[in-house]
């Protein structure tokens, strides 16, 4: 029914993961860690400079780092680390998407070709599809998706006959 052949690169994976952080999914990991993490931070803290027979400036500044990172800087210190570690991984050659990708769309799966495997999803196992600012994301996981560049369609006519396709199939 579709045949869709494209490359993915950096920017694109670094797109995903910025669409990323505004999902459910991201929100309630970072409520989490800010609820849990920081009164720990906190407490930690406050017990090394009221029962510590010296204080140590080196604990405690990463303290008020590790605060000030909790309240104020989850998401740009998440963008840093990703982007930190897409570099670490293509020096070793273990990028955490394929360059070469093809997908083909049949009536009840979608088959997603590259380099390295090939994997037939059922529809049925979309938890959503959603649209980025320069992508369409197929999420197979909370935090896991086929990521399907705009410009792997023709045109945006293209794009919105197969969104409409893709989201006929998935409800």
């Amino acid at each position: 029914m579709y045949h869709l052949t494209f490359s993915i690169t950096e920017a694109d994976y670094i797109e995903f993961n910025m669409h990323f952080l505004t999902s459910r999914t991201s929100k309630i990991f970072f409520r989490v860690t800010r609820i849990v993490f920081l009164p720990l931070t906190i407490l930690l803290t406050l017990s090394h400079l009221l029962f510590a027979e010296e204080i140590r400036i080196v604990p405690l500044i990463l303290s008020v780092i590790l605060i000030l990172g909790l309240t104020v800087g989850l998401k740009p210190f998440f963008l840093l680390f990703n982007k930190l570690m897409i570099k670490l991984l293509k020096k070793q050659g273990k990028l955490p998407f394929y360059n070469s990708v093809q997908l083909r769309f049949d009536e009840d799966s979608y088959t997603e070709t590259t380099e390295r495997a090939e994997s037939k999803i059922k529809y049925t196992t979309l938890e959503k599809i959603a649209e980025g600012r320069s992508a369409i994301y197929l999420y197979t996981g909370a935090a896991e998706a086929n990521i399907i560049p705009y410009r792997a369609f023709e045109n945006a006519e293209h794009k919105n006959y197969f969104m409409a396709f893709i989201n006929s199939k998935k409800s």
